[in-house]
């Protein structure tokens, strides 16, 4: 079912972990398993109640209840279940939760990648922090690694307060 989860394949991962569950109905890494494909498919109080009750299969049902808190706006919740792993969605609650500098920490712990999200992020956790270097360097980074982020870029309302900046106007021209 993993597998099946991680292709895309959210049915046939279902119909996978349901057969597991009928073999072992109390099973705490089919619950997890199951709560995700409750998650990928949007069930949010669905994949709340198996994640929660699957605690004890391991890191993945609390980084799963942190995307649900997410969505549900959360944030400071989302941060506690996130915990101290640097990920990309803990780094989101915690800007979202107001932490813009924690947001950069954790991203920075992630070492150079190859996903601009991470870089656009930095970039408006940053301009969040009105700190117009921070915003230029990652903005930059991030659209290197994905030009498409310069689209978006243009629509987002967070880096507002910089299009004025003859470096962020560059980048976005």
């Amino acid at each position: 079912g993993d597998v099946l989860l991680q292709q895309g394949k959210v049915d046939d991962a279902k119909k996978a972990f349901e057969a597991a569950q009928a073999i072992k109905a109390d099973n705490a890494t089919v619950k997890a398993n199951l709560g995700a494909v409750a998650l990928a498919q949007g069930d949010l109080k669905a994949a709340e109640e198996l994640l929660t009750a699957a605690m004890s299969a391991g890191d993945a049902p609390s980084y799963n209840l942190g995307i649900i808190k997410v969505k549900q706006g959360d944030y400071a919740a989302a941060v506690n279940y996130f915990g101290n792993k640097p990920s990309f969605n803990a780094a989101l609650a915690q800007m979202l939760n107001g932490g813009n500098d924690k947001a950069i920490a954790t991203l920075n712990q992630l070492g150079e990648v190859k996903d601009g999200w991470v870089y656009y992020l930095k970039a408006v956790a940053n301009a969040r922090g009105g700190v117009a270097d921070g915003v230029i360097t990652n903005l930059r980074q991030a659209i290197s690694l994905d030009p498409s982020i310069k689209a978006y870029a243009l629509k987002d309302a967070e880096l507002l307060k910089f299009v004025e900046n003859e470096a962020v106007k560059a980048l976005l021209q």
